[in-house]
């Protein structure tokens, strides 16, 4: 614990852009925390701190982090009952000398190969079939179940989207249009009115920013009176119960500020196999610097829009294999494209934009909001991309942004408004 507490203070207060750290420095950090310091100075933190610098050799560092990343890495793998004597045993000095050359991704790889061995013994090799293979049985499924997903509260989408599915959506948008709120209004509508287990994991809104959203909906509340907390006594009963609510739900979070490809992944793949989610939310693909970072040591320098192309193909080939459905969102720039790369939605089934509509669209089509709610207005969902259904259509909708509330008004295709039928879900 000692140990762990003056790393986690010297990589907080690095990332603080502190420029060189000392042992009055971390004791002064430290200060502020009694158990923590109470820990550090009973260890005798200041001259343990000073003792190590004088040791130091910043010649050697690299070669003994990694030298300590690889026998952290051993013993893990030997909790978890793998045998790491076949790379390391201290009675034979030849295996020694060999595991000191390995890399920490040829440790991992060995394992690696092993499993896949496993795995290829009993894995059979995909052979093709006649087309119509399979067909009855695909038309007896269908009549018992038609290919639907869950209803997402947008009829429209419900119609030509089939719902909420085990697919791959991108939402795209300016700042501050409602891309992360309407990933938490599906979010909400699967883990609470469905019970489907999902996660959300947000890169820049913290738990509490996400929860707000969340209670608004639940409450019908407008955010800004729970964060002012102008309640009156029966909008306070209407909070307390929708809290109720939330903890009824299905829904875990987690905040991942400084993300890199490999940590989001590992992290979907433990929600997925672990906490068996069915639906993950991802708030939105970014630049960042440690993602750009950590896929350049893997496949050499690259640009930021191949960073987020490669991103979102990931994210397509998590839905993929594991059956999920993954929902996330990109930024769109002033030319109207995906910031870093107008590639970015070639992975996913579903690409919709998010934008204000136009006075002119809105006198066309006979819109009308209350214009003195400074929540509600006209948002638009133009449906870019639909891999199995009708496409560039748009969805106009009468939205209070506080409170998650959508309502649609009316779908145009080509400029002429289209009649949607009615969908139906079995509950």
């Amino acid at each position: 614990m000692f140990h762990r507490i003056i790393f986690t203070t010297l990589e907080y207060l690095y990332k603080q852009n502190a420029k060189k750290i000392d042992a009055i420095d971390i004791d002064g950090f430290l200060s502020k925390y009694k158990k923590q310091y109470e820990i550090f100075t009973g260890n005798k933190g200041i001259n343990w701190l000073a003792q190590a610098i004088d040791i130091a050799n910043l010649e050697t560092f690299e070669y003994s982090c990694t030298r300590i990343k690889k026998f952290t890495l051993l013993r893990k793998l030997d909790e978890n009952g793998f045998s790491i004597k076949e790379l390391y045993d201290e009675e034979n000095e030849e295996k020694i000398n060999e595991f000191d050359k390995m890399k920490i991704d040829e440790i991992t790889n060995h394992y690696s190969k092993k499993l896949n061995l496993i795995e290829s013994s009993y894995v059979c090799v995909n052979e093709g079939t006649h087309i119509s293979d399979g067909v009855d049985e695909l038309i007896e499924e269908l009549e018992k179940k038609p290919i639907m997903g869950y209803d997402c509260g947008i009829n429209a989408l419900n119609y030509y989207l089939f719902g909420l599915r085990k697919k791959y959506y991108l939402f795209s948008a300016g700042t501050g249009l409602g891309k992360t709120r309407i990933q938490a209004l599906f979010s909400l509508i699967l883990g609470y009115h469905y019970k489907i287990s999902n996660v959300f994991i947000s890169t820049e809104l913290p738990k509490d920013e996400i929860q707000t959203m969340m209670l608004s909906y639940l409450s019908n509340i407008s955010e800004r009176k729970l964060l002012f907390n102008t309640l009156t006594s029966e909008e306070r009963k209407r909070r307390d119960e929708a809290a109720q609510k939330l903890k009824e739900s299905c829904i875990e979070i987690i905040y991942i500020p400084d993300f890199t490809l490999e940590k989001i992944e590992h992290t979907i793949k433990k929600y997925i196999l672990s906490n068996k989610v069915e639906y993950v939310f991802f708030d939105y693909i970014k630049e960042s610097i440690s993602m750009i970072e950590g896929i350049t040591k893997k496949v050499g320098k690259v640009d930021g829009w191949k960073a987020l192309n490669l991103f979102s193909e990931r994210l397509k080939m998590l839905t993929e294999k594991y059956k999920v459905g993954i929902m996330s969102a990109t930024q769109i720039n002033k030319d109207g494209n995906t910031s870093g790369s107008s590639a970015i939605p070639n992975a996913v089934d579903v690409w919709c934009k998010l934008r204000p509509a136009t006075n002119k669209e809105i006198e066309k089509y006979g819109l009308t909001f209350d214009k003195t709610n400074e929540d509600e207005e006209i948002t638009v969902i133009e449906v870019k991309k639909n891999r199995r259904g009708l496409k560039d259509f748009d969805v106009y909708l009468l939205s209070d942004l506080g409170k998650l509330f959508y309502k649609e008004l009316v779908v145009v295709k080509g400029g002429n408004i289209i009649k949607v039928p009615i969908v139906k879900f079995d509950k």
